[in-house]
């Protein structure tokens, strides 16, 4: 534990900024919590969430450029880090993420209607579809 403690402080400080090391950790915090990670997954995730940041780090200068493109990639590193850590689950946290994911769903749909009510891009429908939110 004291070893998958270290590590991410490593590599969190090799990061360089506070509010990408705030992130990983809060999600660290907020998954290990609701779906009952164990030790040995809390590695597994610390990869997954901090490979997320540094994907969402490298697309970082195409938002002021192409902003459709930023939003399509941004949204396939949201999607392909909740399929990693749903393989890294077992059995029973698969049930709490199913919930969680419901839960998600229901809010993102809300979320959805309202943009759409107001006329909203279809990048913010899309973006809200999977729960990005600005």
């Amino acid at each position: 534990m004291k070893r998958i403690l270290a590590f991410i402080a490593l590599v969190l400080a090799f990061s360089g900024a506070f509010g990408q090391e705030s992130t990983v950790q809060e999600e660290m915090q907020f998954f290990s919590k609701t779906l009952a990670i164990e030790t040995e997954q809390r590695a597994q995730l610390s990869k997954i969430l901090i490979r997320k940041q540094a994907q969402l780090d490298e697309i970082a200068s195409i938002a002021q450029t192409d902003q459709d493109l930023y939003r399509e990639k941004r949204r396939n590193i949201h999607i392909g880090t909740e399929h990693s850590i749903k393989m890294m689950l077992d059995e029973n946290q698969l049930k709490h993420w199913h919930t969680y994911q419901s839960k998600s769903r229901k809010a993102n749909a809300e979320k959805v209607t309202a943009l759409k009510r107001s006329n909203a891009s279809m990048q913010d429908v899309l973006d809200a579809q999977i729960g990005i939110y600005h």
